[in-house]
């Protein structure tokens, strides 16, 4: 997709190129939204899966990509006592699956010598 010719948009029909900027801005909002609300859910996913660094990073990384903030307001949507319907189905979908932490260190299986070929 490119970019409008935004001068002569204007210069056709001002009321045309006002209606448009109105659905520009408005269909990037909705955008930045669904943006926010997959920011939660990976935040979510990665609080649950002790994997918080990783899942941290991928918000990062989307941040530079679509050139806009989205770490900063899922952290302070999370620390919110009261939080909108939409975290909550996000956090209600990550518990269906019952994540345990992964241990990052593997564990002695507790069997002494073991089996030898």
């Amino acid at each position: 997709m490119r970019e409008p010719n935004w001068k002569q948009m204007r210069e056709r029909d001002f009321s045309y190129y006002m209606r448009s900027l109105d659905l520009f801005w408005d269909s990037w909002k909705e955008f930045l939204m669904k943006e926010q609300r997959d920011a939660y859910f990976q935040l979510i996913v990665g609080i649950k899966t002790c994997t918080y660094q990783n899942y941290i990073e991928k918000i990062r990384q989307r941040e530079r990509e679509i050139e806009s903030p989205l770490l900063e307001s899922v952290l302070q949507i999370y620390s919110c006592a009261s939080r909108p319907k939409w975290t909550e189905d996000a956090e209600r979908f990550v518990d269906q699956f019952k994540t345990k932490p992964v241990s990052p260190e593997p564990k002695k299986a507790g069997m002494d010598g073991g089996y030898k070929c």
